[in-house]
């Protein structure tokens, strides 16, 4: 498996540069993300006395997004290791 990317066209917005440390043949994991809150429910708009009210929020929840990256590295003679990914 081959991780790259290209900053060279300057369409690239880096965010985080995240590092792991692991072993030979040993698993590791990074999660990267936060936790953004999200509309459950609308309260509908309404119009009153002439003036319009829009819709507004009524209930938020709050949920983890992001990615999580797990490898398993395999280090032989060479300079670069292999990674072992898992799929999905």
């Amino acid at each position: 498996m081959g991780i790259t990317a290209s900053k060279s066209n300057n369409d690239v917005n880096i965010v985080s540069a995240p590092h792991i440390l692991t072993s030979d043949n040993e698993e590791a994991e990074i999660k990267i993300g936060q936790n953004i809150p999200i509309v459950s429910s609308i309260v509908t708009g309404s119009r009153r006395r002439g003036q319009n009210h829009p819709p507004r929020p009524q209930g938020v929840q709050r949920q983890d997004v992001g990615v999580t990256l797990r490898v398993t590295p395999q280090i032989s003679g060479g300079d670069t290791p292999d990674l072992d990914q898992p799929k999905g």
